[in-house]
């Protein structure tokens, strides 16, 4: 994803943010950890959930 994409201020970045980021779905909800399981990948320890890097 795009640094752009993720530091915007508009609907699409809360979207991106609320699935993805440190309060995200995936990294606070016990469903969406487990549907990462169901489909074989391993989750990201609690510190890097929802973190970014740009390289």
């Amino acid at each position: 994803m795009r640094a752009a994409d993720w530091n915007a201020s508009d609907a699409h970045t809360a979207a991106l943010r609320s699935i993805f980021g440190v309060a995200g779905w995936i990294c606070s909800s016990i469903e969406g950890r487990a549907i990462i399981r169901s489909y074989g990948f391993r989750l990201l320890p609690a510190a890097a959930c929802g973190s970014t890097a740009h390289t």
